[in-house]
């Protein structure tokens, strides 16, 4: 596309969900924060994708992260075990230092060459597969 991170934010936004394990394909959950509103299970609204898309489509405010839960026994009776605000692509979510149970020790860092194809998605020439 020749766009820049900044531009392609205008109209698409991309969240890798650490340890999601495609949102527990046969009863197997992920053990990463992979509750983020899907089920109806967020702690609050600004904490569910449903909101958070309305809100970007109808408010112009879209979000930098999402915030992810990890319920103890993939069971919100049970209680939060973690959470962890998942970046925006080209942005990685990074370890910042402190409790790695709490949001605020994790970070976004920029992905500086998230442009150039790596390994086994890419053609001799550089390009994606």
């Amino acid at each position: 596309m020749g766009l820049s991170h900044e531009e392609i934010d205008n109209f698409f936004r991309l969240y890798r969900i650490s340890g999601m394990a495609h949102c527990g394909v046969g009863g197997i959950s992920g053990a990463g924060a992979w509750m983020f509103g899907q089920s109806g299970a967020a702690s609050a609204a600004s904490n569910n994708i449903v909101h958070n898309l309305v809100n970007w489509v109808e408010n112009d405010d879209a979000p930098d992260t999402l915030l992810g839960t990890k319920f103890w026994y993939d069971t919100p009776s049970m209680g939060i075990e973690f959470e962890r605000a998942h970046c925006r692509f080209p942005y990685r979510t990074t370890y910042q230092g402190g409790d790695s149970t709490l949001p605020s020790s994790w970070g976004c860092e920029l992905i500086e060459d998230w442009q150039n194809c790596a390994g086994v998605e890419c053609n001799e020439d550089g390009s994606f597969a």
